[in-house]
């Protein structure tokens, strides 16, 4: 969450002087995980997509702050105790949460998918280890993608994707962190950039 909420932070520093309104909402997306909160829960080792729609929601003006990432922090716990453990079940309201996020396109908001559970270095086919991870399907419009770090213990893999201008303000800030490890790839394109960054959460609470 620390993670998240410093991402959040730092994507609204770099877009501030977009907005005007310190009123604007700001929005947050991330999918919870289902499986052990069904009655009867559904194993460990079950495939599929068993997950449903978290939304944090804060405004402009608390996260460009300089308690930024607290106000980050504090609207996505919101958003996963009321989620989590919703008293109707966890899928309760599912089909809702899908109107809701249909009804995000053209408002302020980022998204994260995978986890820094996600072993992806980890993984074997028979090839051997994965030597470089690089997610194809990642939204242009705010959208990072979580990993397990190949290169640091309890650190994470960050992919995140925006115009390169856009990026360039977004790394200024990013790179203000401590213990932070950057792998730019530029494509040939002058509008886009990937970034991917292993972070040390722990200091990150100290940013």
């Amino acid at each position: 969450m620390v993670v998240c909420a410093h991402l959040w932070n730092c994507v609204v520093k770099s877009e501030e002087a977009e907005v005007t309104d310190d009123n604007e909402p700001e929005y947050f997306t991330f999918a919870a995980d289902c499986r052990s909160r069904l009655n009867p829960p559904l194993p460990y080792t079950y495939f599929g997509n068993c997950v449903t729609l978290a939304k944090a929601e804060t405004t402009h003006g608390k996260l460009k702050g300089n308690e930024g990432v607290v106000a980050a922090a504090e609207a996505i716990s919101e958003a996963i105790h009321k989620t989590m453990y919703n008293e109707k079940g966890i899928l309760d309201g599912v089909l809702n949460r899908l109107k809701e996020l249909k009804e995000l396109a053209g408002k302020r908001a980022v998204s994260v998918s995978g986890s820094p559970r996600f072993d992806l270095y980890g993984v074997d086919f028979g090839w051997g280890r994965t030597k470089q991870f690089e997610p194809v399907s990642i939204d242009p419009r705010g959208f990072f993608s979580l990993s397990k770090s190949r290169a640091i213990g309890g650190g994470v893999h960050i992919s995140y994707y925006r115009p390169k201008i856009q990026m360039e303000r977004f790394a200024a800030i990013f790179r203000n962190s401590e213990d932070t490890h950057e792998n730019s790839a530029d494509s040939d394109h002058k509008h886009t950039h990937i970034i991917y960054v292993c972070v040390n959460p722990s200091l990150v609470l100290n940013h």
